[in-house]
């Protein structure tokens, strides 16, 4: 059945590049309308070679199509690093600025690295994790698993009444002077793309 969807012209990265790099350089969302799905691994400089390479002509399409907004290999490779303390140093991240909830990342209490997806923390303190360190966790008999104590450990999961909340793609683009005069006028239009983002339970596992 034919319909009126608009389809973007077909780009050199479309032709020459494979299924599984357009699906990394685009997060899934193919330039012709419809979602990669494959699974394409590549070492750590081949990935870096890709978006270089790319990078451009990408950007141009993420613009016009998802304005006030940056795909992930932006935010790997090019957004703007801040401090970022974490349990034992403080380093230099792609993140987003927390407003507000409840709920600690991992890299603050845990042996976790500082990882972030599109500026925001990807591994959340679980409420096993909270249970287990602090005392609180039994096993099948009701016997405490571990020799911990309540008050033992500071990392709190997620209160989905409360859960933690960041700034939007676009406040971050925003406060960093990132966006294009196109995007700032989408913006003027569209001031709900402003609204805090909030991570959900879903979003931590």
């Amino acid at each position: 059945m034919a319909t009126n969807r608009k389809r973007t012209p077909r780009s050199r990265i479309v032709s020459a590049l494979n299924p599984g790099e357009i699906n990394f350089l685009y997060d899934r969302n193919d330039p012709l309308g419809d979602p990669w799905l494959d699974r394409h691994f590549m070492s750590k400089d081949e990935i870096k070679g890709l978006w270089t390479e790319n990078r451009d002509e990408v950007l141009k399409w993420w613009i016009e199509n998802k304005p006030c907004s940056r795909p992930g290999p932006w935010w790997i490779f090019d957004a703007p690093l801040e401090d970022t303390k974490t349990r034992f140093e403080v380093i230099k991240t792609q993140r987003r600025d927390r407003i507000s909830g409840v709920g600690t990342p991992c890299y603050l209490c845990l042996n976790y690295c500082a990882q972030f997806t599109l500026g925001i923390p990807n591994s959340w303190v679980s409420q096993r994790d909270a249970d287990y360190y602090n005392g609180r966790a039994k096993d099948i008999h009701g016997k405490p698993i571990g020799n911990n104590k309540e008050g033992d450990f500071e990392g709190l999961a997620i209160d989905p009444t409360d859960p933690p909340t960041f700034e939007s793609q676009a406040a971050y683009l925003k406060r960093h002077g990132l966006l294009t005069t196109e995007e700032k006028r989408h913006l003027g239009k569209h001031p709900e793309l402003l609204k805090p983002e909030a991570v959900t339970d879903e979003d931590a596992e």
